[in-house]
Formats: structure tokens, C-alpha cells, sequence
């Protein structure tokens, strides 16, 4: 999913959702396409060409944030100092820690939660495996609360408990879609998880320069392993087909949930953002015209509730 640890306007702050609705739903339509793809290359290759084009998903934001550095109210002899570029392509003053977790969130969650997403929907449909990815939002509450020792509510847990039912629902069955075949989803979705929790480390940082070294990072270590591993054709098609998607799912996407978050604050941003996994697997049946079963509508109504639950307000530390 986008990267989200960043600064903000507080929540409070008065604004339009049509940012956060559109950015969710750009993320939601990669799902049907990945689905295909994965039938067509490997997940090496898709991933690696999905974050080469978000690269340029967000060069709008890159010529936007050059535009404002050029109006901006600082002295000409200090714009001459500081050149435009390297605001966007470097931290100011990274420290060390930071560009571990840095490295650590491209390996992490540009590396290997995109491959085992993709990986599970090689056999798995596209409209269960997008809402097994609920269980990213179980996982990152249980990370803050092991890890940095955020305060775990009784709301929280009930939430926490019901995405588990919905998600266990879910993969109820036999076969590829049955528990085995959701494990590359509890998986890919446990990395972004804890992916999320690295980039409290890197709160300081643009999002754009984020996303612009996660979209080099990633199709720089991808694309050569997945040249030189056994895969079937790379067709122009297949290669348009994926730039597109990463470019609108991975990057345009997190360029609006960007400007969602100044109009919105981060904690209604998060909550429409969260009903890009019904999106997705609403999109995967109606596209892809996967069957609709008793099951899904069940584990639908449970993960919905657990949404519900885990997006109220954000319990506060206890006084030391």
C-alpha cells in the first residue's frame, strides 16, 4: 500500500475526501490488472516494472513541487544556494538510522510484500485475496502495540479480533482457495505492515522523495533477477500494461492521498483510504467476472465492521 508516515494538517482540518476517495480507488483498480499479469510473468518482473512506473506516476508532483520551490518566498541568493533537485532527491541531513530504514522499507515493502501478492494471485481470486489485504491494518495495530508500545483499547482489539474472523472466513475452503493459498496475502500484507512502522523512522522526509527512491530501489533490485530467472515472453503489451498500472496504482495514487492528507488530516485520510480493499474486490468481480459465493459476503460484512473498528479515534499514551 502508499506510504503514509509522513507530517500533516491535523486531523481537524476541513477539506474535500475526493482526493482520499480517488487515491483509493486508483490502488484498488491495480488489483484486476495484477491479476492478469500474474498469469502472463513472474512476480519478479511485475513488480520490478510496477514501481518503474510509479516513477512516473508522480513526475506531476515533481514539476509541481519544483514550481512551488521556484515561487517560494525564500531569498534569490538562497535559491541560487539550494538546488531544486536535491530536495527531491535527497533527505536534508539524512542520518544513518534513517537510511537503514530506509533500505529496509525498500527491501521490505518494495521487495518481497509485492512479490508474495503477486504470487497469491497467481491461483488465488483476485476479489478474496483483495480482502484478505484487511489484514494489513490487524497487523500494523499489533506492531504499534508490541514495538512502540502504542496503547491497545478495548475498540482496537474488538477490531482487531473480528478482521481476524473475516479474514480466516475468508480463506475458508479447500484447494488454492482454501488457508494455504491465503498465506501469501497474510504475508504480503504482515511486510506492509511492518513496512508502515519503518517509515515512522522516516516522518521527517518529503513522500515524494520516498516514493521516488522505493520506485528506483525496488525496480533496480527486481527487473535484472527477473531477467535473468526463467520467464515466459516480455511483450510490449505486457510491459505498457504494467508501467500503467503501477504508474496510477502505485504512484499517481499516493500522490493523492498525499494532497488528501493537507486537506484532511491522516486519520480521515486513513479511513476512506481503507475501503480500497472492498474496492478491488468489487472492481475483481465485476471485471474479471469472478463468482460471488455465501463465504465472501459473510467475511465482507465481518472485515467491514473490523474497518469500522480500527479507524475510530486514536487512543493517547497514558502520562508517564
Amino acid at each position: 500500500m502508499p506510504d503514509t508516515k509522513h507530517t500533516s494538517k491535523p486531523a481537524g482540518h476541513k477539506g474535500s475526501v475526493k482526493w482520499a476517495i480517488l487515491a483509493s480507488f486508483l490502488f484498488a483498480l491495480s488489483t484486476p490488472p495484477s491479476k492478469l499479469l500474474s498469469e502472463e510473468e513472474t512476480p519478479f518482473l511485475l513488480c520490478g516494472l510496477f514501481y518503474l512506473g510509479s516513477i512516473f506516476g508522480i513526475i506531476p508532483s515533481v514539476l509541481l513541487t519544483l514550481k512551488e520551490q521556484r515561487l517560494s518566498l525564500l531569498p534569490e541568493k538562497d535559491r541560487k544556494r539550494t538546488s531544486p533537485w536535491r530536495s527531491i532527491f535527497l533527505p536534508n541531513n539524512p542520518t544513518q538510522k534513517e537510511v537503514g530504514f530506509a533500505i529496509l522499507s525498500v527491501l521490505i515493502g518494495g521487495g518481497a510484500a509485492p512479490i508474495l501478492l503477486i504470487w497469491g494471485l497467481k491461483r488465488y481470486p483476485a476479489s478474496l485475496g483483495s480482502l484478505l489485504m484487511n489484514a494489513e491494518g490487524i497487523v500494523t495495530v499489533f506492531l504499534a502495540w508490541l514495538i512502540f508500545r502504542e496503547p491497545l483499547n478495548l475498540r482496537l482489539s474488538t477490531g482487531a479480533v473480528l478482521g481476524a474472523a473475516g479474514c480466516a472466513l475468508a480463506s475458508a475452503g479447500s484447494g488454492s482457495h482454501g488457508f494455504s493459498g491465503a498465506i501469501p496475502f497474510f504475508l504480503a500484507a504482515g511486510l506492509w505492515a511492518l513496512d508502515s512502522n519503518l517509515l515512522r523512522f522516516l516522518s521527517g522526509w518529503n513522500p515524494v522523495t520516498i516514493t521516488l527512491w522505493k520506485g528506483l530501489g525496488s525496480s533496480f533490485l527486481l527487473l535484472p533477477l527477473g531477467l535473468f530467472m526463467n520467464h515466459p515472453p516480455l511483450t510490449m503489451a505486457i510491459i505498457a500494461e504494467a508501467l500503467a498500472t503501477g504508474g496510477l496504482g502505485y504512484g499517481l495514487s499516493l500522490i493523492l492521498f498525499i494532497r488528501s492528507i493537507r486537506s484532511i488530516g491522516v486519520s480521515a485520510t486513513g479511513a476512506w483510504f481503507s475501503i480500497s480493499p472492498f474496492l478491488g474486490a468489487f472492481l475483481s468481480i465485476v471485471l474479471l467476472k469472478e463468482p460471488v459465493t455465501g463465504t465472501f459476503y459473510g467475511a465482507s460484512a465481518l472485515l467491514f465492521v473490523a474497518v469500522l473498528f480500527l479507524n475510530g479515534p486514536t487512543p493517547r499514551k497514558n502520562p508517564e
